[in-house]
């Protein structure tokens, strides 16, 4: 009687062992099949990595250039990963099944739909996670997973988030202070350039980038970050000499402002910005370098230019920081001047300039600068410059743009 007691209570006690469910992998994927590549299986953390692009952006400031220190000090950025696999839906979050969603931001704030917070390393190229929940652990078997991060300043979210099977987006606004980027983990040429793996092995990291199997040979998510938005930057020369007594006031740029932004999607080109869901059009003003109001009765052309030379050839005064804008085929810019004469009035004036340029559109992640001559309170000339940022080259405005 007692062993038949004992087989009973063992049958009972294995249903409730079977019976319990968790987030762990066990090994097979929804499809059925393994994707155990025979290795031992180790506990190691991920670690994200950031390339270096020529120039970043940062809170409310326009661009700083990359060779100052620290350009991504106290700034955060937001990170998913996604399990590689057709079955995989974007709205899963981490809490609910880490399998499909390694990373997002639900285990450290419950529910949240946004990406996993981190910020750079001020000493090497790795990002710190932050939040309460500061480790994030390959699973043990070798699941391959994409990662996606992004970056929005202190950009105004203006609804919320979506995530779909397919994407994670959400509405912002922007007010020409901000830069808004994102990125796509992918393998870098160095990573694959390390002599150390033969032909077969790199064939091997690129099927399995990322995963416990890339990690195990040092080869980690690396994110080269791609700017969304146009920047605009503002010069000014002295036209001739009664110029350099008149003072620039505020410069404005008409821009669409509100925007989607999809920071994740199986298709990573469609990944960006996309305005065309939202109308009207809004006035972004020209601030300075740290994101304050311009400074007043303090950007005039300089004095004592060489008249000689052509006037795009003098002294440059450049006004401020930077806009940051939507791509757009062309711009309607606010050049507010003011002058005291002799007597002593104020004389101010508003000049209504529309800029295009040659290829008929303002792209993404270009760098442009509008170069102001100014002759008199009503009366200037204006080029516009493609600068290095993403690309270079050279734009010009028509001379039928002088007022």
């Amino acid at each position: 009687m007692m062993p038949r007691l004992g087989y009973i209570l063992t049958i009972i006690l294995l249903a409730l062992v079977t019976g319990c469910t968790d987030n762990s992998y066990d090994g097979v994927l929804p499809d059925g099949s393994s994707v155990y590549t025979g290795e031992d299986s180790e506990q190691l953390p991920v670690l994200l990595a950031m390339g270096i692009p020529d120039e970043i952006m940062t809170k409310g400031s326009g661009a700083i250039d990359y060779d100052i220190e620290f350009p991504w000090k106290d700034k955060d950025l937001y990170f998913y990963a996604f399990l590689r696999d057709m079955n995989t839906s974007f709205a899963t979050l981490s809490s609910e099944d880490d399998r499909y969603c390694l990373i997002d931001g639900s285990v450290d704030d419950e529910g949240s739909l946004f990406g996993k917070r981190a910020r750079k390393n001020l000493y090497d190229a790795y990002l710190n996670w932050m939040g309460p929940d500061r480790t994030v652990i390959y699973p043990a078997l070798d699941l391959v997973y994409d990662f996606y991060g992004y970056y929005i300043d202190d950009a105004r979210i203006i609804g919320d988030v979506e995530r779909t099977d397919y994407a994670v987006r959400f509405p912002v606004e922007i007010d020409g202070s901000q830069d808004l980027m994102s990125a796509k983990a992918e393998l870098t040429e160095e990573q694959l350039a390390d002599t150390s793996f033969d032909e077969e092995e790199k064939g091997q990291i690129l099927a399995h980038a990322f995963s416990q199997y890339t990690a195990k040979r040092d080869i980690h998510p690396t994110f080269l970050f791609k700017h969304h938005l146009t920047r605009l930057r503002f010069e000014i020369y002295s036209g001739m000499p009664k110029s350099e007594d008149i003072y620039v006031d505020s410069i404005l740029v008409s821009s669409k402002s509100k925007c989607v932004f999809t920071v994740a999607h199986k298709n990573a080109e469609s990944m960006g910005l996309d305005f065309s869901l939202f109308d009207g059009y809004s006035m972004l003003r020209l601030t300075e370098r740290d994101g304050s109001a311009l400074l007043q009765d303090t950007y005039h052309p300089a004095s004592g230019s060489d008249y000689s030379l052509p006037v795009f050839d003098r002294e440059k005064v450049e006004v401020g920081g930077s806009i940051l804008a939507a791509p757009d085929t062309e711009y309607t810019i606010n050049l507010h001047f003011k002058e005291t004469t002799e007597s002593g009035r104020v004389q101010e004036h508003n000049n209504v300039i529309t800029i295009e340029h040659s290829s008929g559109r303002f792209l993404a992640g270009n760098q442009y600068v509008v170069r102001v001559a100014v002759y008199g309170l009503m009366d200037v000339d204006v080029t516009v410059g493609l600068e290095p940022w993403e690309d270079g080259g050279s734009l010009v405005i028509d001379e039928e743009d002088r007022l």
